[in-house]
This record gives C-alpha cells, sequence and structure tokens, in this order.
C-alpha cells in the first residue's frame, strides 16, 4: 500500500495532498526489520514544491530516544536535505559520515516511476523538535514529501467499519491513542478526507474514552479511491508529540452497488468425486 500511496502522488502530484506517507522502504529496512510490529509511527507527512534556489524548514515533533528515520521524497530538481538537531546540532551527509556510531545517511536515485530518496537514520534519538531544512540545488523546480518515523510506545492506530463504501452510507473512523496500555486522552485528532472530486473534507475526531476517538462521515457521491489522513497533536503527561496513520478506502460507483448477498458452491464436472471448479455468486444491484 505504501508503493501505492508513493505512485498515486506523483502521478497526481500536481493535485497536492499526497495521500499518505511515501516510505523509502529500502533506505530504512535496517531500521525496520529490528522493531516489533506497531512500535513505528511516524509524523505527519509535509509536502510542497521547491522552484530553483528555493528552500524551506519544516519542524517536526519528536517524543522519542529510540531509533529513528528521517526521510525525503522528490520528482525533479535535486533536493538537498539537514536536519537541525533540538541541541542546535546541524547535521548533514558529511557529519553522518564523521560519525557513524550517532547515525547513517542514504541516498537512492529515482527513474520515470519512482521518486528520489535519502534518509537519516540514527540508533538513538534526541527528543524534541527537530527541524528539516531543505532546499533545491538542482536546474528544475521539484515537488516533494518528508516525515519522520521512529520507535515509540505512544501508538496511533486508526481503522474504519468498512474498507468499500456505498454512496449515502455512513463511514465510521476510529481512532485509538495510546502509551503501552494506557488510553491518550484530551488530545487534537483530525482526518482529512481527499475525495475524488478533488473536494477535501475535513472532520474531528471525538474522544470517548481510554484514547478511543471516533467520527462519522456520511459518504458523498464521489466515487473512486478514498485516501484518509489521520492526524493526532498534543500532550501526554507533559511530552509533546504528533502521529499521522493513512487509510486507502473505496467509494463504489451508483452504476451498481453489491447487496451484501454471497454465496460459493463446489461443481465436479465430470462425476469424478473430485471438484473441478469454484461457483462463486455475488449479489449486484445496478441502477
Amino acid at each position: 500500500s505504501d508503493t501505492y500511496r508513493c505512485i498515486e502522488w506523483f502521478q497526481l502530484g500536481e493535485q497536492g495532498n499526497p495521500p499518505g506517507s511515501c516510505r523509502a522502504k529500502d533506505l530504512s529496512a535496517s531500521l525496520e526489520a529490528q522493531l516489533v510490529p506497531n512500535s513505528i509511527q511516524n509524523t505527519p507527512v509535509q509536502q510542497g514544491s521547491l522552484s530553483v534556489s528555493g528552500s524551506i524548514t519544516h519542524t517536526l515533533q519528536i517524543d522519542s530516544n529510540g531509533r529513528s528515520s528521517f526521510n525525503l521524497s522528490w520528482a525533479g530538481g535535486a533536493l538537498r536535505l539537514t536536519l537541525t538537531r533540538p541541541d542546535g546540532q546541524i547535521i548533514d551527509s558529511a557529519y553522518a559520515s564523521a560519525n557513524p556510531g550517532l547515525g547513517t545517511y542514504a541516498f537512492a536515485s529515482g527513474g520515470p516511476s519512482s521518486p528520489n530518496r535519502l534518509a537519516y537514520t540514527f540508533t538513538t534519538t534526541m527528543p524534541g523538535s527537530w527541524q528539516l531544512n531543505i532546499g533545491n540545488v538542482g536546474t528544475s523546480a521539484a515537488d516533494y514529501l518528508t516525515y519522520a518515523e521512529f520507535v515509540t510506545s505512544r501508538t496511533l492506530t486508526v481503522t474504519a467499519n468498512a474498507n468499500n463504501l456505498n454512496v449515502g452510507s455512513n463511514l465510521v473512523l476510529t481512532a485509538t491513542l495510546s502509551n503501552g496500555a494506557t488510553g491518550i486522552p484530551g488530545t487534537t485528532v483530525t482526518a482529512q478526507i481527499n475525495r475524488s472530486d478533488n473536494i477535501t473534507d475535513t472532520v474531528t475526531l471525538t474522544h470517548q474514552s481510554n484514547g478511543v476517538y471516533t467520527a462519522n462521515y456520511l459518504v458523498p457521491n464521489a466515487p473512486g479511491y478514498l485516501p484518509v489522513s489521520v492526524t493526532a497533536t498534543g500532550s501526554d503527561g507533559g511530552t509533546a508529540f504528533e502521529r499521522q496513520e493513512t487509510l486507502m478506502l473505496a467509494i463504489a460507483p451508483q452504476t451498481a452497488q453489491l447487496t451484501g448477498s454471497y454465496s460459493d458452491s463446489a461443481l465436479d464436472d465430470d462425476t469424478d468425486g473430485l471438484f473441478d471448479n469454484l461457483n462463486i455468486q455475488v449479489g449486484v444491484n445496478p441502477s
């Protein structure tokens, strides 16, 4: 799904918002291979365009002292990324090479169907506000996205009541924020819903209990894929944090709707006592 999100963003980049994290898996594979499931979380994705010689700084809130990876992906141009640590230390590729015990730097050039990617990976991370300083040192404009992922006990998980939606039905989004087994209340949780008709809806999830937040959304008449990015920002025991998770849902066109009636049966075509085919029946209401 991460590959699909990345390809979709670069194909539709002129429309703006990427649907989710375009993870540079090959750059952070050594990090992820050592992690337990659900322990990796990521900051909200930041994206934009940089003209020739343009530059921009994004601030990301990191609340972990464990492993982390700061990632940048882009199409066009030639981008450079440096990091400013919470203590003011500037980290670039030269600093990473001179201090291999602190972290590593990796770069992978892209092609016609893949972005350029670079990543700084750290075995231990200084918590606090990190600055990501991006500059275009190429000869053409560049579209980019950047984010950080890290190991943490503070986790955000997001689910939907259905992945395939019908126009006019009710989409229920559920976000769970927890630190270990303890829920995290008092957090701002919002969902950005990017419709296929180029309209973006934003809904606020309401805290129910024990770190569980929910929201209802009336599915619009906009058939196609429906990327949903859920962002949580707040404080846990005085420690500021931010998280983002993405769902890829789909809205069925009204030209045909599944009825929810399904059946299957095995067929023995040559009556030899062995099944030859599986007959699957799906109920559909054409309009």
